[in-house]
Formats: structure tokens, sequence, C-alpha cells
């Protein structure tokens, strides 16, 4: 919402922002970049510069979000100037060369240590075409880079991937205005010529991750029960349901309004008097990738052995998730 806002003519407003560290560094890199934003609350209202950013000064800290330097590779290398990304030690150790390879194949340059294959990345714009591109993994960041690189570039470009990922990019392109054909393992941007986002007002729904936790915590008490309101129930980000249904839980999904495109309603947990054991396969990963862990933990209460398929991915989040699990446990 912060990036989009940015990038887009007008004045866009943005209620109940996360006050996140991660969400503090893309804040601040964009200020660095030119943009100006006030922050009032949970409110922040940005000033969209159109579509053309101001060359930094200094190196752009992203902390410790994968999500911010990602997305805003794919922002820069639209861009006609050279920038730097950066960030922790943790976020300098992340894999980046599966964002600069599509970026170089637009005609942006990446360049860092290993090939970029990690920060600080130095990306130098603009794209100078499209293409199409398939991600070896499924990977909203991945994707999300190349489709703004595309977009705010003015290039016609095609992701595609193994399975579906989150899709919030897509739906808050077209809610800003630009359309984002997306679907099963594909998303299409394709800008008018000079198209730019319009701005508009959006409420950021409440988190599917944070609902999760709340949701396994009453999961694995028999007798209890929760009802978590107004929160993202997009069915890319709400796997984690389905699979606390087949370990036993009685789990009811109501639907609610859209914002920006995203699908909101309330999630409703009931325990089991026992909960069972599952097979999580790989295909359903991308859907509940960041709720792994607390299903872990759940699992540990069910009968039998609980097993999940294709997570390595969590081996190089901003700890080796898997490790971190199996010392917990």
């Amino acid at each position: 919402a912060l990036i989009l806002g940015a990038m887009a003519e007008g004045v866009t407003r943005v209620d109940a922002l996360n006050p996140g560290a991660d969400v503090g560094s893309t804040i601040a890199c964009l200020r660095a970049l030119g943009v100006r934003i006030d922050l009032e609350g949970d409110r922040a209202t940005i000033h969209g510069r159109a579509g053309t950013l101001r060359c930094p000064t200094a190196s752009l800290d992203c902390g410790n979000s994968g999500t911010t330097m990602r997305l805003l590779a794919g922002v820069l290398a639209s861009q006609d100037f050279t920038a730097t990304l950066d960030g922790d030690e943790s976020l300098r150790s992340r894999p980046m060369r599966r964002v600069a390879v599509p970026l170089r194949g637009l005609g942006a340059r990446v360049e860092g240590p290993d090939n970029a294959e990690h920060a600080p990345l130095i990306v130098t714009g603009p794209v100078r075409r499209g293409g199409s591109f398939s991600s070896p993994v499924a990977s909203a960041q991945i994707k999300s880079a190349v489709l703004l690189a595309g977009a705010f570039g003015g290039q016609r470009v095609r992701v595609e991937e193994p399975g579906s990922s989150r899709d919030h990019t897509e739906l808050m392109l077209n809610a800003f205005g630009m359309e984002c054909r997306h679907g099963e393992g594909f998303a299409l941007v394709d800008p008018a010529p000079d198209q730019l986002l319009q701005a508009t007002d959006l409420r950021v729904p409440a988190d599917s991750s944070a609902a999760a936790l709340l949701a396994a915590s009453a999961a694995s008490v028999p007798g209890s029960a929760i009802r978590l309101d107004d929160v993202l129930v997009n069915p890319r980000r709400a796997g984690f349901v389905e699979v606390m249904r087949r370990m036993g839980v009685t789990a009811e999904v109501d639907s609610g309004p859209i914002q920006a495109g995203e699908r909101t309603g309330s999630i409703r947990i009931e325990a089991p008097g026992s909960l069972v054991e599952t097979t999580v396969s790989a295909r359903e990963i991308p859907s509940l990738i960041d709720e792994v862990p607390c299903l872990c933990a759940l699992a540990a209460f069910a009968r039998g052995t609980t097993t999940f398929e294709g997570v390595a991915e969590l081996r190089v989040k901003e700890s080796d998730r898997l490790a971190e699990m199996v010392d917990l446990l």
C-alpha cells in the first residue's frame, strides 16, 4: 500500500497501518526516495510522485525486511538512476539473485556480492523491455518485483509460477487503477502508454498470520472457541484454516466486505476433544508458509505424525525457521 501510494498520482490515505519495523523500513526508504509520508496514529498519508522517484543520496536501509528489499528492487528498476538497497546482517544473508535475474531480463542492471545473490544490491534502471518470466519457486516477492518493474516501467510483463503465491500486489494494482490479470500460477500486467496509478484511500485488513496464532492457541485447548473479526480471508493466505479442519478443528469463515480488492471476514474456531494428524502438501505451502511454525506447535498436541512437505523456503527466512521449530519443540 505504501509503495503503490508513493508511485501513484495524487494523495493516498492508508488506515490500520501496522506499526512494525518492516513497515517502518519501507517508510524510511520511500522518504529517502523523495516521497512525503505523513503519519498520524495508524494512518499514513502518502503524497504520490506520479511514477518518478528522486535519486537517493545514500544507501536505502531495508532493515530486516525482505519484502521491502525485493519489492523496491522492482520499483527502482523502473527508474532512471542507480540506487543501493542494503539491510542488516540477517537480510544480507538471504537469497536475492532470484529477483536480480528477471529484472536483468527486463534490461535493468542489478549488481551485488556473489553475482547479486546477496545484498547490498545496486539497481540501475530503467527497464527497457517487457517479457515473460518463469519463476522456479512460487514466491509473491519475486513475482511482485517483476510486476512492479513492468507496471512502473511501462512494459508488458507476465510471470508464471509452479504454484499460486500470494496475490496482494495484483489485487492492489487493480485497486489503484492498473489492470493486472492473474489466475492459477500466473500474473500479467500490461500498462497503457504513460499510465499512472491513481491514488486511493484504503484500509489494511487485519493480518491472517496474526489471526492464525490466536486460532491455533484456541484450537489446542479442548472446549475453547474464538472469533476473529474483519480478518483478511484471501484464499491464498488462509490455507491454515483448511489444515486445522483436517486436524479436527471446527473452523468457519464468513465473508465480509472487500477492502482494496481483498476479501475480509470473520473466522470462528472451536477446539475438538482431540486433534488428529494430517499431511500438508507442497502445493498448499504458499498459502500458509508463515503459519507453518504455529501449525507445527499445534501438531505437537495431535495424535499421530503430522508431515509438512516442500517447506525448504523456511530455511532462508529471517532465520532457519525449521531448525528453530525443531529446537523449540
